[in-house]
């Protein structure tokens, strides 16, 4: 039997076959062209009055306030016959500084270089500091800095690692035992685990064998959320940092060369701002009613800034106080603020500021 058709005829059923194909394709790429065709415009606002410091003269990076907010710690960089660093003291009531480790001091750490890779305070008058030998290794002081002495000292081998499961692990492992330790492992490795309060974490899992959808674990009802479904199993979808304000959670999404900012609020996820701006995740001060966090570039970008946000539970902005931020710090109070910052001449100023009140 022979079937004709008609030019009409032909004409039907390629527009039907044309209409399936762009149904498929369209199918396929809704998430992609989601993602690229709406316009997101990122609020910007200033946060900050009343210069309390200005530390200029040199090089600075690791601006870390003591617990009272009354010192700034600083490592300041140096380029010798090897890269050497300085920690230094600036007191913000007596705006005097004081020098904890000097160069000369410094460059006995040395193998290529001796640089701070870290500045920690443990407590009031303690602190901690990671100065790498340009090498794998490092040595990590600690510092009483009232009488300005070393009060221990440890040495760090890069060949020498062995993991230790963080508290927030061992809880997620011990609360869900029917998941994988493996795939936990890997979520904590990958840096795609986060703590949202005292509720549980948001976590991905970056594993061959397992889902790479977004979940939050709540502690307390033993049960686990899917908050984000990773599109088509994408490789290139990937949580980058969550917190909680005003019981809003914000969750940040790398998704090929943008960052994805959604917001779940009830039971509705939505997507509420997107950016270039790339970075790690640090929080750098979170209340009830608002939080700060950081994207991070490393101390040696001088292409790519680093972005302050503010987020308050609903509206999310971009901190635009300086230009060509290298890294933030905010005392524990959430009062003041230190901007470390790029100059034209390619050294990092620090500046401190009294934050806004209504922020």
């Amino acid at each position: 039997m022979k079937f004709r058709f008609s030019r009409i005829s032909l004409v039907i059923l390629l527009t039907i076959l044309s209409v399936c194909f762009l149904f498929s394709v369209s199918h396929r790429q809704n998430f992609a062209q989601s993602l690229s065709s709406a316009d997101f415009p990122i609020n910007k606002i200033e946060i900050s009055e009343n210069t309390l410091a200005t530390i200029n003269d040199g090089d600075f990076v690791y601006p870390k306030f003591s617990p009272d907010g009354k010192l700034l710690a600083y490592s300041k960089v140096l380029v010798e016959d090897i890269e050497n660093s300085e920690i230094h003291l600036f007191n913000l009531q007596t705006q005097n500084k004081t020098v904890l480790l000097d160069a000369q001091r410094a460059k006995k750490y040395a193998v290529y270089a001796s640089f701070v890779a870290e500045l920690k305070w443990l407590g009031l008058n303690r602190l901690q500091a990671r100065i790498s030998d340009g090498d794998v290794d490092s040595t990590i002081l600690t510092f009483n800095t009232q009488t300005r002495r070393v009060i221990k000292k440890n040495f760090s081998s890069g060949d020498d690692f062995e993991r230790i499961a963080s508290p927030l692990e061992k809880t997620v492992d011990k609360a869900f035992p029917e998941i994988s330790r493996e795939f936990i492992e890997t979520a904590f490795n990958m840096n795609q685990a986060f703590k949202i309060g005292e509720r549980g974490p948001v976590l991905q899992f970056s594993h061959a064998q397992a889902d790479s959808n977004i979940w939050f674990f709540d502690f307390q009802t033993k049960q686990k959320q899917l908050l984000i479904e990773n599109p088509q199993n994408s490789d290139d979808y990937r949580l980058a940092g969550a917190l909680e304000t005003n019981g809003n959670l914000l969750l940040m999404v790398e998704y090929k060369e943008e960052l994805l900012f959604h917001l779940k609020r009830s039971d509705k996820i939505e997507l509420i701002a997107r950016t270039k701006f790339g970075g790690e995740f640090e929080p750098k001060f979170e209340a009830a009613s608002k939080a700060f966090f950081l994207l991070k570039q490393p101390n040696s970008e001088t292409e790519k800034p680093s972005s302050l946000w503010y987020f308050d539970g609903s509206q999310l902005s971009l901190v635009a106080d300086v230009e060509n931020l290298c890294d933030a710090e905010i005392d524990s109070k959430g009062k003041t603020i230190a901007f470390c910052f790029w100059n034209k001449t390619g050294k990092r100023d620090i500046t401190v500021r009294k934050i806004k009140n209504q922020f």
